[in-house]
């Protein structure tokens, strides 16, 4: 049975993990094909190299090929029906430190500040002097995504538990139903990618079990259309319930609600790691932000039991 391990220097979100199991080995191509083939919105995926503190890896940047730019959000958005990661339930906040873009209009998962920042922001796609919405799926609409017969069984079952998951934790953080969640910028294609892609290269490289180490905490507050919450985000604190944090200085969100509802359903899902291993390899995902005090990166490590 093949092990994964995961170490997190500067936290976890949906791009990095993509980013550690592919440079762990995990075939890009057949990722990519697979994402293109199941994604409603047309997407342009890429690799390149990374490294900081001495360290080399691998970055992936998923983007919408339209030009984008960050508004704050109008006051007829309802954050609480959202499911992005971020804090807004399913909107991913990854503030910056995880962005796929080196652009700051990249990933869904950017949709909320480190304070100080502006308020909380939200996605859009400018077309003719206004910014329409990227779109908005609730949790049927993701579900008969993934029900596309290209991805395979065990891909389609850990996606659909991530989702479902993310789902539940913006449902209690907002006192409603999972089903009443809409999934705005985490429901866009770019984070449909990442969360599929992540599962199908757990898929390609035969994991049957996990480890996951201690996770780092960010520091400060967070704000958004809500005012200031604490930081890391309710809903991503509430998907991390069973972790270990370690906390830093770092005044920004290190793991975010994609890359906590991923590790949540891995960790629940797979099989616990045995206590003894040979290591087969390992690799290195990075973030595009580069932190203050630590590198953005996450380290895989693959081992047969």
């Amino acid at each position: 049975m093949k092990v994964l391990s995961l170490d997190s220097v500067g936290g976890a979100s949906g791009d990095m993990l993509l980013a550690a199991l592919i440079d762990l080995g995990a075939d890009f191509e057949r990722i990519v094909a697979l994402i293109q083939t199941i994604t409603p919105e047309p997407l342009a995926i890429t690799r390149t190299a990374a490294a900081d503190a001495g360290l080399h890896g691998t970055r992936v940047t998923v983007a919408t090929p339209a030009p984008t730019v960050w508004i704050a959000d109008a006051p007829a958005h309802d954050h609480a029906h959202g499911v992005n990661g971020h804090d807004h339930g399913a909107h991913d906040h990854e503030p910056g430190a995880h962005r796929h873009d080196p652009a700051p209009h990249g990933h869904p998962e950017a949709g909320m500040a480190v304070n100080p920042a502006p308020a909380c922001q939200a996605r859009h796609t400018h077309a003719a002097g206004h910014a329409p919405h990227a779109p908005h799926r609730n949790l049927a609409d993701i579900l008969a995504i993934l029900e596309h017969p290209a991805i395979p069984a065990a891909t389609r079952r850990l996606a659909a538990a991530t989702f479902r998951r993310l789902a539940e934790a913006e449902a209690r953080i907002h006192g409603t139903t999972p089903d009443a969640i809409h999934f705005h910028e985490v429901g866009a294609a770019d984070a449909i990618a990442d969360i599929v892609g992540g599962c199908y290269a757990l898929d390609l490289l035969g994991v049957g079990a996990v480890r996951i180490g201690p996770l780092p905490a960010g520091c400060g507050t967070l704000r958004c259309a809500h005012g200031e919450m604490p930081n890391p985000a309710p809903a991503t604190q509430r998907l991390l319930e069973g972790f270990t944090l370690v906390q830093t200085d770092e005044p920004s969100e290190l793991v975010t609600p994609t890359g906590a509802a991923l590790l949540a359903t891995w960790r629940a899902e797979l099989a616990p790691a045995p206590d003894r291993g040979v290591i087969l390899r390992s690799g290195m995902g990075f973030g595009t932000r580069r932190l203050r005090l630590r590198p953005n990166v996450l380290r895989s490590t693959l081992l047969e039991a």
